[in-house]
Order: C-alpha cells, then sequence, then structure tokens
C-alpha cells in the first residue's frame, strides 16, 4: 500500500493531572429542624400533619385494647363470682379490636408510604440533582454520604474539612429550587 501527501504528527499536551477531591455529605442532617433543607422539612411536616389523625386514632384504638386487656385479667384474678359470658365477650371484644388495629395500621403504612413518594419524593430528587450541581460547582471529583457509609461500618475516619454537609444546606437553601409543589391529599 502506498500512500500518499505528507502525515503530520500531531502532538497532544500532557494536561496535568487535576486532584482528585473526595467530600463526604451527611444526608441525615438534611431533616434537622434547626439546621437541615427547608425544603424537606417542610415537606415531612405537611406529611406527619396529614397522618396525625390516623396515628391518634390507632393509639385511641391502643389504648382501649390495652384497658380490656387489663380488666380480663382483673376479672379473672377477681375473688368475687364472673359472669363468664361477659368475661367471654370482651375477649372477643379485644381480639376483635387487634384485628382492626392491625388492617389499620397496614392500611396507614401503605398510604404514607405513598404519600411519602409523592410529598417527599420530589423533594429528595431535587436534592440529589442539585448535589451534582454542587458538585460540579465546587470542583468536587466525588461525594459520598457519611451516614450510609457510617451506618455501613465502612467509614473509619476523615477529615472535618472533607465534610460539606452544611456548605451544600446553605446552597440548596439560597437556591431557587426546582422540585415542583407539594401535591394536596
Amino acid at each position: 500500500m502506498v500512500l500518499t501527501g505528507s502525515v503530520k504528527a500531531q502532538t497532544v499536551a500532557a494536561q496535568p493531572a487535576q486532584p482528585i477531591r473526595i467530600m463526604f455529605i451527611n444526608t441525615l442532617a438534611f431533616e434537622d429542624p434547626k439546621d437541615g433543607i427547608k425544603k424537606m422539612i417542610n415537606a415531612n411536616t405537611l406529611l406527619d400533619a396529614e397522618f396525625k389523625p390516623v396515628r391518634a386514632e390507632l393509639e385511641t384504638m391502643g389504648t382501649k385494647w390495652q384497658n380490656l386487656g387489663d380488666e380480663i385479667d382483673r376479672l379473672q384474678k377477681s375473688t368475687v363470682p364472673v359472669n363468664k359470658q361477659a368475661l367471654q365477650k370482651m375477649a372477643e371484644d379485644r381480639q376483635l379490636l387487634e384485628t382492626q388495629i392491625k388492617r389499620k395500621t397496614e392500611d396507614a403504612k401503605i398510604n404514607y408510604e405513598k404519600r411519602q413518594q409523592s410529598v417527599v419524593g420530589p423533594v429528595v430528587e431535587d436534592v440529589y440533582k442539585t448535589i451534582q450541581e454542587f458538585a460540579k460547582s465546587k470542583g468536587y471529583t466525588v461525594i459520598l454520604d457519611a451516614a450510609k457509609l457510617d451506618q455501613g461500618g465502612l467509614l473509619l475516619a476523615w477529615d472535618e474539612k472533607a465534610d460539606v454537609t452544611k456548605d451544600f444546606v446553605t446552597y440548596y437553601n439560597t437556591r431557587q429550587s426546582t422540585a415542583t409543589a407539594v401535591p394536596k391529599p
């Protein structure tokens, strides 16, 4: 094979390697009522308020269940003769109440998780998107979640200067958020 023309050799100037900057953010701090991410705190507060009546109802039912159990125990230990049918009825009522509590608790958990996805989910998405922007703007190569690393026993030590949680929370709280408004129940 014959090549015609000239071949120019190009030299690529060696670019200096940029230092790898690994930083940490403690995502548990996002929900701190005093110093956390305001939008996340507000979303969680809204969600908790929405489910407060259900929690109160379950607590009332639980108290009634406990009181029925205490009354049954008291009557069974009593030296005074007890109407066995009345005692049986109380035991049946308590069992029925226990079943209702279990069902209501399961339903509340499912409903809570669905609402959490629609109320808090968009905020969480926005936070993680903003972490990407934050990392780029600060020249960080990697940002690790200190909370998850610590929970997994993977975080043994780090320089406190590598913790950029407060900087990120300030960055997030002062920027124009792109997350959508919180959906109404």
